[in-house]
């Protein structure tokens, strides 16, 4: 009986996993070269107020990335074409709520895939108490809603760059890894060069000094 009792827990939460809105997101996508890939978000709750989207490509001298959004799959809300970064709201209220679809497209690229930094954000309705807090800081800070606005778009903003900059740091260190490898490459192909070179230069100046030897006879023809 227990068994049975998991075994039906077990098929709906999987049953009920397919329609869970995730309100945040945060991960490098790879985008294959001549692709265009799509990817969803749900979102049915009429909680939320505003869909966050930022991506930056890190392939940043290729501008050749084409970003879209949709609603329930055929209405566009958005389009950007080469653009390296972007950062933007989207209002739920004036968009409407159903099946988003954000894409990417990557037109032309010299490697076989571009790395996008890709972060939704699904943002709640603010409910607070206006009339508390004017009672609270009217004395002190008489538009004290306005200065609480500015202060979380100033978070935001600079949670943003810093998101920004991290991505930069590891993809400067992924790319600093992989020359450092190829740099090692080419330098032990260099000592291998260099070792078989010298070997032939002891080979040939001993085998001149030998009369039967195939140098010295070749040499010899030459000369």
């Amino acid at each position: 009986m227990k068994i049975f009792l998991l075994i039906i827990f077990v098929f709906v939460g999987l049953s009920r996993s397919d329609n869970h809105t995730y309100n945040y997101f945060k991960g490098t996508i790879l985008i294959n070269n001549g692709v265009k890939e799509c990817y969803y978000q749900q979102i049915s709750d009429t909680t939320y107020e505003s869909l966050d989207i930022y991506y930056l490509n890190h392939g940043k001298d290729v501008n050749n990335i084409i970003y879209s959004l949709y609603i329930n799959e055929t209405k566009q809300i958005d389009i950007i074409k080469n653009v390296h970064a972007f950062n933007t709201s989207y209002n739920l209220e004036k968009n409407g709520i159903g099946h988003y679809k954000i894409c990417f497209e990557v037109l032309d690229s010299w490697r076989p895939y571009e790395p996008i930094l890709l972060t939704i954000n699904l943002v709640k309705k603010k409910v607070y108490n206006k009339n508390l807090i004017n009672q609270k800081f009217q004395n002190i800070l008489p538009n004290a809603e306005e200065i609480f606005e500015k202060i979380s778009e100033s978070m935001h903003a600079i949670e943003m760059e810093q998101e920004k900059y991290s991505q930069h740091e590891d993809w400067s260190r992924y790319n600093a890894e992989q020359t450092f490898e190829l740099v090692n490459y080419f330098n032990i192909a260099i000592l291998i060069v260099m070792i078989i070179t010298y070997s032939i230069h002891i080979y040939v100046i001993k085998a001149l000094f030998d009369n039967n030897s195939i140098p010295a006879k070749v040499m010899r023809k030459l000369y």
